[in-house]
């Protein structure tokens, strides 16, 4: 009876161990094709602290140029949105209501709009107007900050940006 038992005991230890390694292989060509552990490398690498801004144009709602001079003279916030992204449209309240309070910094907070001239026209209209509304169908503001994903909100104080966060929430306050 004891040799029985001891037969099943060492049976069961091998199924277990074919599973184990099973899993462990499927773990391994997941990871290696890249849908493991993907979620934390998709989101862009954010503007560096301070990093100086790069030269751009980019226009504003009037047709009037908007420039990396333009960002002198104080702190300001910069939220960079694209249209037709989910996560900016969550993130708009936030900062309207941060840039209404200015509680990241003095100067008129910048709303930079990326899409299709239709539609970043629309998402325009959302913004009020204490809010420096900017397009851009070439990305030159984005590429100026290095913003690589949206939404992405960016401290600037004279041209250098003073921190960065894909939340309004998750950004210094008073700097």
């Amino acid at each position: 009876m004891s040799t029985l038992i001891a037969c099943a005991a060492l049976l069961v230890a091998l199924f277990a161990l074919v599973v184990a390694l099973g899993t462990a292989t499927r773990l391994r060509d997941a990871v290696a094709k890249g849908s493991v552990g993907a979620a934390a490398s998709t989101r862009a690498p954010l503007p560096r602290m301070s990093m100086e801004i790069g030269d751009f144009v980019a226009p504003r709602l009037d047709g009037t140029a908007f420039t990396k001079a333009d960002l002198a003279g104080g702190n300001r916030l910069v939220g960079f949105f694209a249209t037709g992204c989910p996560s900016c449209k969550d993130q708009l309240p936030a900062f309207l209501a941060a840039a209404a309070g200015r509680q990241h910094g003095t100067a008129a907070p910048v709303a930079v709009l990326s899409g299709p001239e239709d539609d970043t026209r629309d998402l325009a209209e959302l913004f009020t107007e204490d809010i420096t509304v900017v397009t851009e169908s070439d990305l030159a503001f984005s590429r100026g900050a290095k913003v690589e994903g949206y939404p992405t909100f960016v401290l600037v104080a004279d041209g250098k940006v003073t921190g960065a966060a894909t939340r309004v929430d998750r950004l210094p306050v008073g700097v």
